[in-house]
């Protein structure tokens, strides 16, 4: 993959002074995009470089998926305890959230 270089924080509008993107709507869009790529034509070399960033694709995608679980976890222990949830039922029912939500 000579000459690929990986986005930085920018590309996804996400840098200094830039508006914040919605997680949402930049996936949807570039999910929405994915059927009509087509990769018959690239060649080998290029077919090489589509899986390789595929896999770094969904390599980020993971994290970003992990890092969501771990902020829903934190936003619903945070309502429980304003809420008064007894200290043992404190982020009750994040898992199924989870689990619906994959």
């Amino acid at each position: 993959m000579a000459g690929t270089a990986a986005p930085g924080p920018d590309a996804a509008g996400a840098g200094a002074g830039a508006d914040p993107v919605d997680p949402r709507e930049l996936l949807t869009a570039f999910l929405a995009t994915l059927p009509d790529v087509a990769v018959g034509p690239l060649g080998e070399a290029g077919l090489v470089d589509v899986l390789a960033l595929a896999e770094a694709g969904k390599n980020a995608l993971a994290g970003l998926q992990a890092r969501a679980e771990v902020a829903l976890d934190a936003v619903v222990r945070a309502r429980h305890e304003a809420e008064g949830v007894e200290r043992s039922k404190v982020g009750a029912g994040v898992h199924a959230q989870i689990a619906l939500a994959r």
